[in-house]
């Protein structure tokens, strides 16, 4: 798709080469964007946004897979990099809507009893979550709280609705 415009899918669509991103954004309703090759270089970004679902295959550690996703007014990418992996099948999304609240309140050495209004990072994975990973998210256009130093990432499985701290957290720049 040339120029600013939006691409819209109309099916699933299958990338089995490079998806190169450039500008405008690609809208998946209820479709997925899926690219197969595994390597860190089949997608080309530089602008642009995926609303909705975007799948790809993981095979590299050491490498940062990015998932440039978000919505139509934000840019909330993800970005993976894994230290042990089995290839592996990632689908992400940012969900434009409150992801609930933390019932009960957990704590990993802080209370966390909040959670942003603006919206949620949503993953599926082909395989268990049993590898060693860091998951970095840019919170853009989140401004129902302050992100800052305290800000962590929760998580819950898809059998639970209790929230819960996954593994140790790390540095908070910007909105990063």
């Amino acid at each position: 798709n040339s120029g600013n415009n939006n691409l819209i899918l109309s099916n699933n669509v299958i990338c089995s080469g490079s998806l190169t991103m450039t500008s405008g954004n690609i809208i998946t309703g209820s479709n997925i964007l899926k690219l197969t090759p595994t390597t860190v270089a089949s997608l080309i970004y530089t602008s642009g946004t995926i609303i909705g679902k975007f799948n790809r295959g993981i095979a590299s550690t050491g490498a940062d897979y990015l998932f440039p996703i978000g919505t139509s007014s934000y840019y909330a990418p993800a970005t993976f990099n894994f230290t042990t992996i089995s290839a592996l099948n990632i689908t992400a999304a940012f969900i434009a809507s409150p992801p609930g609240i933390i019932n009960p309140p957990y704590t990993d050495g802080n209370l966390l009893n909040n959670t942003f209004q603006e919206g949620y990072w949503h993953f599926t994975s082909s395989l268990a979550p049993l590898n060693t990973y860091t998951l970095t998210l840019t919170g853009n256009g989140f401004t129902s709280y302050v992100i800052d130093a305290d800000t962590r990432i929760t998580g819950r499985n898809n059998s639970s609705t209790n929230w819960q701290a996954f593994g140790s957290h790390g540095t908070v720049t910007n909105q990063t």
